[in-house]
């Protein structure tokens, strides 16, 4: 009915004090792009309260968080979720990592992604990050992959099913491996 602001840390709170799921169409967000060797004592505590115990060293960067916290919060009520992350959740052993905990507490697939574009910022610094972006439902329906080529156009193309490498492809995740 009326706008207002919770300031804390969105990791720690209870979303369903803020707005409860059952009244929530979609959440969406760009949470910090912190990856592994840069977070603080503060962020690895938030990723073991988020992630489990022993997470909180993990491969996965901090964004990782927001997904599987979204997962949690939205998993009764069906509540869609899309973030813009560093690109890194999408390649590399960090997939592996962070689909089995979103698929710990939800349900949701992901309907579409974008893949990996390139995001400059317009604050003074000019930040310059290659980013995604990852809309998770529990609803049936079309499933789209989007792509920016090579003069600037993007394009949308249907996927049967869209893996945590944002490719059209079934849901097999590469595991860390000693050898």
């Amino acid at each position: 009915k009326s706008p207002h602001i919770r300031l804390g840390n969105a990791l720690r709170i209870d979303w369903n004090e803020v707005l409860p799921a059952g009244e929530c169409s979609y959440v969406l967000g760009n949470p910090p792009f912190v990856g592994k060797k840069a977070r603080n004592t503060d962020q690895q505590k938030d990723m073991q309260t988020v992630l489990g115990a022993g997470n909180e060293r993990s491969v996965l960067d901090y964004v990782c968080c927001w997904y599987v916290k979204a997962g949690a919060y939205s998993q009764e009520h069906g509540v869609d979720f899309a973030f813009v992350s560093t690109n890194s959740i999408s390649q590399g052993e960090q997939p592996g990592e962070l689909w089995p905990l979103i698929r710990k507490v939800c349900s949701h697939s992901i309907r579409f992604a974008y893949r990996t574009f390139s995001w400059d910022s317009e604050a003074r610094g000019k930040a310059h990050v290659h980013v995604v972006i990852i809309g998770l439902s529990k609803k049936s329906g079309g499933k789209y992959i989007y792509e920016t080529d090579r003069d600037g156009r993007v394009t949308r193309v249907s996927a049967s099913s869209i893996n945590g490498y944002l490719v059209d492809a079934s849901e097999v995740l590469l595991e860390s491996r000693s050898s």
